[in-house]
């Protein structure tokens, strides 16, 4: 740029830019990598999910099975008798 310091075009040192070419077997390799990065994250999402359920799970207690009150159920087999 006319009238400015090398410093200030923003390259380092004043060196000018260039173009990197890959070589078709290092774009495989981090193709290949980020896959396996993109894998493991669903693996690791999943298996959270996994635990949070269960720890969802185990603080809820089951309704079924546990008297709603004190009142006697309609239901002649019922196990609990009322109080």
């Amino acid at each position: 740029m006319p009238g400015r310091a090398p410093a200030d075009d923003g390259y380092i040192d004043g060196d000018e830019e260039t173009t990197m070419f890959l070589h078709p077997d290092h774009l495989l390799t981090l193709a290949d990598q980020r896959h396996r990065e993109l894998i493991e994250e669903a693996d690791r999402h999943r298996l959270l999910s996994v635990a949070r359920r269960a720890r969802k799970a185990r603080k809820v207690p089951a309704v079924r099975g546990r008297p709603a009150g004190t009142l006697a159920s309609c239901d002649p087999s019922a196990a609990v008798p009322a109080r």
